[in-house]
Parts: C-alpha cells; structure tokens; sequence
C-alpha cells in the first residue's frame, strides 16, 4: 500500500518472514501513517486481527489451510521426480533406437518408453 513502509526479505528462500527497517517504520510514523492511532481504534484492530487468526487457526485444524513452505517444499519435490524421469528416458531408449530403422518402430519405442515414464511418474507424484 502506498505510503507504508515496505518490508525488505529476510532470506531469499521461499517462504520465509520480511522484516521492516527501523528507521523507515520511524518515518512513516513521524509523518503521519494513514491509521488512526487513538486507543480505541487501536483494540479495535487488534481485535479484528486476533479474530482473523482465531479463524486461521480453526481453519489449519480443520485441514483447510496448508502451510505454504510445506506446500513449496512438496512441489519442489514433486517436480524433482518428474525431471528426473523425463531425464533418464534417453538413457534407456538410445541403445534401442540405436539399432531401428523403421520410422514407426522408433516412433513406437519412444511412445511406450514416454508413456511408461509418466506412468511412473503420476505413480511417484500422486498426492497421499
């Protein structure tokens, strides 16, 4: 939002905390943060904030919400599976392809082998 001041990264890796400069939350203080600083509006927030984690809490019990380095993680790991399977298919197929001349045997060999890798693949990466 424009005039607050903005959080600079703590660690370049995914999901982890911002952080704030001191002295830029300072400034934005001393001239004047758009946000009412009266006690009452100040509960007020804090209240609608300790609500909105209540239903964050509730909703994490209830399975509804994942936490997001464990989703990255998860992707990442995923992902890995797949590059290396689609990886190895030369490896297996080239001495085999090495000794065909039809152009339609090759085509098969390669489908059955890319089919056959997927199929491993959707194996290895299906969600539990």
């Amino acid at each position: 939002m424009p005039g607050y001041p903005q959080p600079v990264k703590a660690s370049q890796r995914p999901g982890q905390p911002h952080q704030w400069r001191y002295s830029d939350v300072l400034r934005w203080v001393a001239e004047g943060s758009p946000e009412p600083h009266d006690e009452r509006a100040l509960r007020a927030r804090k209240l609608a904030a300790d609500a909105r984690k209540a239903e964050i809490e509730v909703r994490k019990l209830e399975g509804a919400l994942l936490e997001r380095h464990e989703v990255e993680r998860t992707w990442f790991e995923k992902a890995r599976l797949i590059r290396d399977g689609l990886l190895n298919i030369p490896d297996r197929v080239s001495p085999l392809l090495a000794s065909i001349s039809d152009p339609h045997k090759v085509h098969q060999l390669l489908d059955s082998e890319l089919r056959k890798a997927l199929n491993d693949i959707a194996d290895a990466v299906t969600v539990n």
